[in-house]
């Protein structure tokens, strides 16, 4: 599959993407040149360096726990104002919504959920979502658990869910008054959880985690 950031590109005359990646992949760039790439895969913007993520279906505990999150949550947020969204979905994170283009922040998370409506446009969610979901993978874990984790933090993401199937528990990271993640709680297979801001919404992780391959 092919990923232009998240804007809309043009195919061929072939039928084919046509690929425009950086000259300099280790060079630091921002939001505006991000839209601009097209590239063979997934990549994220991280401190202004380019992350590629791990390719769809790589690991099938990652995309049954991911799929279950969604398919949980999809029949509350489609009466609500809030939106639930599944990757491919790009979040660029910015303090500033009129220069969101100068973020050097752009990232995929597996799932999140927008409340204000206003912060989703055409490339994506401008600003922190209420609640981001990463499923950990054996390639990314240490990105999700440190790096992003950092990000959402310094961006007010008001909640963090890190899945990790391999261990089968859920952490969970929310913000507190002094705009930091006071404490981690972690849910344990078997246990149930709702995020801070939508109670009625309830994850058995016991379902969660019943694919393990």
């Amino acid at each position: 599959m092919y990923f232009r950031g998240v804007s809309d590109y043009e195919e061929m005359e072939d039928g084919k993407k046509e690929i425009n990646e950086p000259a300099d992949w280790y060079a630091t760039y921002d939001a505006s040149h991000y839209l601009k790439w097209t590239f063979e895969g997934y990549v994220e913007l991280i401190r202004g360096k380019i992350f590629k993520m791990s390719p769809p279906g790589q690991w099938a505990m990652h995309q049954a726990a991911a799929g279950y999150l969604f398919g949980e949550m999809y029949d509350y947020f489609k009466e609500r104002s809030c939106e639930l969204f599944i990757s491919p979905f790009a979040v660029f994170l910015t303090h500033d919504a009129d220069k969101w283009r100068e973020t050097q922040n752009v990232v995929q998370p597996d799932l999140c959920i927008v409340c204000n409506s206003e912060q989703i446009t055409r490339h994506g969610c401008i600003g922190a979502p209420a609640l981001v979901i990463e499923v950990l993978s054996p390639t990314t874990a240490k990105k999700d658990r440190t790096l992003k984790l950092d990000l959402y933090e310094e961006y007010g993401v008001d909640e963090y869910w890190m899945i990790d199937p391999k261990r089968m528990e859920v952490l969970v990271s929310r913000m507190g008054t002094a705009g930091m993640y006071e404490h981690v709680v972690v849910f344990e297979a078997g246990q149930f959880l709702s995020p801070r801001q939508f109670k009625d919404v309830v994850i058995n992780t016991a379902e969660l985690f019943s694919q393990q391959w």
